[in-house]
C-alpha cells in the first residue's frame, strides 16, 4: 500500500513539473505586441515581404503573417541586420544660406 501511495505522489509531482514547464513556454511567447511589425504590413497581403527598423538601429526582414483573421504582422525570417546610424552632412543648428 505504501508503494502505491509513493507512485501516486511521484506521478503527481511529475505532472506538476510538466505543467510548470509548459506554462513557462507559453509565457515566453506572450510578450508585448510590436507595433512597428504590425505597421510594416499595413496594405500588404499574407506572405508578402516586409521589413521594419527597431529601436536600436536593427533592421528586421520577413514576411507578413496573420496576427488575427483581419490583421497582419511582419514576422522575421532572416537574421537581424545592424544598420549604421544616419549621418548628416549638414552642420547642426540653423541652415546657412549662401547668397
Amino acid at each position: 500500500m505504501a508503494i502505491l501511495l509513493n507512485k501516486k505522489a511521484s506521478l503527481r509531482y511529475v505532472f506538476f513539473i510538466l505543467i510548470g514547464c509548459i506554462s513557462r513556454q507559453a509565457v515566453a511567447h506572450g510578450g508585448p505586441l510590436n507595433e512597428q511589425a504590425v505597421q510594416a504590413c499595413i496594405a500588404k497581403t499574407v506572405s508578402e515581404n516586409c521589413q521594419y527598423q527597431g529601436h536600436h538601429n536593427d533592421l528586421y526582414i520577413g514576411t507578413c503573417q496573420y496576427l488575427t483573421e483581419q490583421s497582419l504582422m511582419c514576422v522575421r525570417n532572416k537574421p537581424i541586420q545592424t544598420i549604421a546610424p544616419e549621418t548628416s552632412t549638414e552642420p547642426e543648428g540653423e541652415h546657412a544660406e549662401a547668397h
